[in-house]
């Protein structure tokens, strides 16, 4: 993903001065300094290769556009204005840089109760998006339900427009180190996702993939350590034949088949046993006993409760969405 500093002013991502939404399109008072950010990007893209055959990129831009934190987002842009950002750092990395390996992942947040703005209004179109995304955090106590919901519009507008549906950035708002339940890994993320049910849509088995945060700290994570509470469970995320890791021999026989050829160094038997005695080797796995050391990020102030659907947010809405809205408040209370 990329959380772009501010083009007007250098800012950070939450800084919105100058409107940068608007000011970085061209003639802006932020264009010149966002087609150089464009620029490195462009450039160190194009060194990312096997050979001389370039590794599809998936960037993930503009995210959380339906949250107020980044300055894409609601209340810091508008829909119209997002778009044509959307559009033109879309047409300035590949029409006119030249990129072909990069796809684009559109992730609005809290998408179950923000459906009509996060897939109508906001969104850049089909031809601008490869991949439909949505990003979700929440505390342990409701994380379950909330991402099963999201999950559950998002990959049906992904199946209604004949796209990949994602779960580009998830997991516990905090990090998951203050969790009991050895087994999360399975009972809220696999089984609550990849379970098929008769009375769900079961749209969340079409998951492409997902993404958590990384481990900043020795006692703020995403992902655990093989000494840590969680992680019996995440083992066991890691055995189920219905995940996919770059350690799995099957992603090196994908690599091999499309012309990639790559050999991973390492044991013949992948994450779900399966033995090779020629062609792509999994990577070796390793024991670490500390995560990264550094320091924490800002995204801690987000805030991944209830959306706060204020009158001025309502008023933006169509009458029909407006009712619709109220009525889930009113279950909500």
């Amino acid at each position: 993903f990329w959380e772009a500093d501010n083009p007007v002013n250098g800012g950070g991502a939450r800084d919105n001065t100058g409107y940068p939404c608007a000011a970085l399109l061209p003639g802006g008072a932020g264009n010149a300094n966002w087609t150089a950010s464009m620029d490195k990007i462009v450039e160190a893209v194009k060194e990312f290769k096997i050979g001389e055959t370039h590794i599809p990129i998936i960037l993930r831009l503009f995210h959380e556009c339906t949250e107020s934190w980044y300055w894409w987002g609601d209340q810091k842009c508008d829909a119209t204005n997002y778009k044509r950002a959307w559009n033109y750092t879309k047409w300035y990395l590949t029409d006119n840089a030249g990129l072909e390996n990069m796809l684009f992942v559109y992730a609005p947040a809290k998408v179950s109760e923000t459906s009509w703005q996060a897939y109508t209004n906001w969104y850049p179109g089909d031809d601008q998006v490869d991949i439909i995304g949505f990003d979700r955090y929440a505390m342990s106590g409701t994380y379950k339900d909330y991402v099963k919901a999201d999950c559950e519009v998002a990959c049906a507008f992904a199946d209604s427009i004949g796209k990949p549906c994602a779960l580009a950035e998830t997991g516990i708002a905090d990090g998951i180190q203050n969790i009991a339940n050895p087994d999360w890994f399975m009972t809220d993320v696999l089984d609550n996702l990849m379970n098929r049910t008769t009375t769900a849509t079961d749209m969340c088995s079409n998951l492409a993939y997902m993404l958590t945060w990384s481990n900043e700290q020795p006692g703020r994570y995403w992902v655990p350590l093989p000494h840590q509470v969680t992680a019996p469970g995440f083992k066991n995320f890691t055995e189920d034949t219905r995940t996919f890791f770059a350690g799995d021999v099957r992603f090196s026989d994908l690599t091999k088949e499309y012309g990639y050829g790559f050999k991973n160094p390492g044991k013949s038997n992948d994450l779900h046993n399966i033995l090779t005695t020629d062609g792509p080797r999994p990577i070796t796995p390793t024991e670490p006993q500390h995560g990264i050391m550094s320091s924490v990020s800002s995204d801690v102030v987000k805030d991944w409760g209830p959306f706060d659907w204020s009158d001025d947010r309502l008023a933006q809405l169509p009458a029909e969405e407006q009712e619709k809205v109220q009525a889930m408040l009113m279950r909500r209370n």
